[in-house]
């Protein structure tokens, strides 16, 4: 019996990062906060957040990752 792996995020482990000089991203994102007041001095706050991230030049470090 054989079994057969599939990476699908083996092109991303196998990138070549860059190791010196500069890099350029830009990221967007939007939210929400939530808070839960517990006394008149005590507050607890929660954030939700969704965005994406892009580089410059295409394909650079963090290009097209999203995030929650």
């Amino acid at each position: 019996m054989s079994s057969v792996v599939i990476f699908t995020s083996a092109p991303a482990l196998t990138a070549e990062l860059q190791k010196e000089g500069n890099f350029d991203y830009t990221f967007s994102w939007a939210g929400v906060n939530n808070v839960i007041s517990f006394s008149k001095d005590h507050n607890a706050i929660s954030y939700e957040m969704t965005g994406t991230t892009r580089s410059n030049p295409p394909g650079g470090l963090f290009d097209k990752n999203s995030f929650r």
